[in-house]
Order: structure tokens, then C-alpha cells, then sequence
């Protein structure tokens, strides 16, 4: 077969890609895709294929992706790079279906990377982190978790989902979750407790403190085992105790203040303490 002939299968196979990508189409017999893919290994025309995928793959989230996550209202800004992510991961894995015999004579031959494995990092430095994309992200996820800190009623799947996304962005590291996430989080939270405590500390006694710093100790552990990362949740449940708990009496010298009720202040710390961070 000719040249002609190699293009017209590419050219099926473009179609079908793009099909994929844009609308997880499923018209085509993926038999019929993946023999097409197959004849152009045979032609040694994988560098066309190879190339061509690439190009098609990282095309979408660039021009289609981004732009429509860019435009998505206020209110759906959590949800719509959630939902982005799993048409992505799941049209990717279709893809790499159609060209899997291309994969396996032509991947650890010649040391490209696998659609699969290009494609995740693609979605990572393409969307999620891309530009103004991951502070308007990063800023979306916080307001979030300080509205529902405040009592409103907030998304709470699509703040886990956001947390599993960022995860599996970083590639068996937690790297994206910390530098998107996790750092301003918490860094945003001590804040937040300590702020809470100088104004609790100068209005209440050291027993009445310590019931309400329990209050937002169980309020931040259960917040976090809803939706948080699991080193996340540890971290969240270090600075609340830090900030709320025993930590914040103990350097304000509230133990020795007569309105902090003598000897039952360090009792109560310690309960609130052994109770709620015994796994810490």
C-alpha cells in the first residue's frame, strides 16, 4: 500500500480519535480501528501514528478543555474540571485500546511514552495547572472549604473528587496535591484557629474554651475524613490542635489564670487531646 493508501488510514483513524475525545463517541467498530492502527505498524508508519496521536491527543484539553472550564460559571467551577478529568482519563484509556499492538512493538522498542502516560501529564500541565488555570482553581477550592467551615452548605463530592484528581495528577508523588492544595489549606486554616482562639481566649473561661476548641477539633476531623487526602487529614488535625487545642493554652500561660479553672484546665486539654489525636 502507498502512501495514499497509509494517509487514508490515518485519516479514519484522526477521525475517530477526534470523535473520541470530543464527544466519547463509540460509532466506530473499534476492530476496524485498531486493524487500521495495526496495518500502519506493519507499513512502518509508526512515527506517523505515534506523532499523529500525539498531536490530536494534546490538541483537545489545549483548545477544547481548557477554554470551556475557563468559561464555566462561578458556581460549577469546582465540579467542571472534576468532570473534565474523567472524560479525559476515560477517552484516553478508548484510545489506547485502538493502538494497544502499536503500543506493545513500538513503546519499550523505541522508548516513547504510551499514550496513557502522556496523557495524564498533559491533563496536569495543560489544564489543571496551566496559567491562570491553577490559581483560579486553587482559589475555587479553598472558598469552598472556608464556606463550609463557616456552616453553608457547600459540594462536598466535588471537593473530594477535586482532592482524587489532584492526586492522581501528581503521578505516584503528592507533590501536585501539597503545592495546589494542601499548603495554602493549611496555611489558610491556622489562620482561621488562631484568629478563633485570641477572640475565645479573651471572652472565655479556660473550661469553656477548651468545649468549644473540642467542638471545632470534631468539626475539622470529620470535615477532613469526608473529603480530604489522608495526608492531608493528618496534617489538618496537627494544626487544629496546635492552634485550638493544648498548644494555644500552653503558650498563652492560661493553665496559671484563675479564670481557666485551676487544675481541670490541663485535664481537659489533655482529654480533648488523647480523644480526638490518639492516632496522630
Amino acid at each position: 500500500m502507498g502512501d495514499g493508501g497509509t494517509g487514508n488510514l490515518w485519516q479514519a483513524l484522526r477521525w475517530a480519535v477526534l470523535g473520541i475525545l470530543e464527544k466519547g463517541e463509540r460509532g466506530w467498530q473499534l476492530e476496524d480501528l485498531h486493524l487500521s492502527a495495526y496495518a500502519m505498524v506493519v507499513q512502518e508508519r509508526r512515527a506517523l501514528l505515534h506523532g499523529g496521536l500525539r498531536e490530536v491527543v494534546t490538541d483537545h484539553p489545549v483548545n477544547k478543555v481548557r477554554p470551556c472550564i475557563l468559561a464555566s460559571p462561578h458556581d460549577a467551577f469546582l465540579r467542571t474540571p472534576n468532570q473534565a478529568w474523567n472524560d479525559h482519563r476515560r477517552r484516553v484509556n478508548r484510545i489506547r485500546d485502538i493502538v494497544r499492538y502499536f503500543e506493545q512493538a513500538h513503546v519499550s522498542r523505541y522508548k516513547v511514552c504510551s499514550v496513557h502516560k502522556f496523557g495524564v501529564p498533559l491533563f496536569r500541565d495543560e489544564v489543571a495547572r496551566h496559567g491562570d488555570m491553577q490559581p483560579k482553581l486553587q482559589e475555587c477550592r479553598l472558598q469552598t472549604m472556608s464556606r463550609g467551615r463557616e456552616g453553608e452548605m457547600v459540594d462536598k463530592l466535588s471537593v473530594k473528587n477535586a482532592c482524587q484528581m489532584l492526586g492522581k495528577l501528581g503521578v505516584n508523588s503528592r507533590l501536585v496535591n501539597e503545592e495546589d492544595f494542601e499548603r495554602p489549606f493549611l496555611a489558610q486554616s491556622a489562620k482561621v484557629f488562631v484568629l478563633e482562639s485570641q477572640q475565645q481566649v479573651a471572652e472565655k473561661s479556660a473550661i469553656d474554651y477548651i468545649e468549644v476548641a473540642e467542638q471545632r477539633i470534631n468539626e475539622e476531623t470529620q470535615r477532613a475524613k469526608l473529603y480530604l487526602d489522608p495526608g492531608t487529614e493528618r496534617l489538618i488535625q496537627q494544626v487544629v490542635y496546635q492552634d485550638r487545642g493544648e498548644g494555644r493554652l500552653g503558650r498563652r500561660g492560661l493553665f496559671e489564670e484563675p479564670k481557666c479553672g485551676g487544675p481541670h484546665t490541663h485535664f481537659l486539654a489533655e482529654r480533648t487531646a488523647a480523644k480526638q489525636f490518639q492516632s496522630v
